[in-house]
């Protein structure tokens, strides 16, 4: 959402959401985490990007081409 937001340069449903909501969440997580598990913050990030990689990805093509799937 927030990345389409810049897209468009406009509001787009769900930005504020994502960054009133969801980014302090996933910073708290990441945290306790990291702190928990003994996790390195390195290990962590590169886990998080492995992971929001398809996302991303499904993001772009849906704002580049408006196709819904990437099949």
């Amino acid at each position: 959402h927030i990345a389409a937001s810049f897209m468009f340069a406009a509001y787009v449903p769900g930005a504020i959401t994502s960054v009133v909501l969801y980014l302090p969440f996933f910073v708290f997580a990441a945290v306790t985490i990291c702190r928990e598990f003994e996790v390195q913050p390195r290990a962590a990030i590169i886990a998080a990007a492995i992971g929001a990689a398809p996302m991303l990805l499904q993001g772009i093509s849906v704002l580049a081409d408006g196709r819904r799937l990437l099949w």
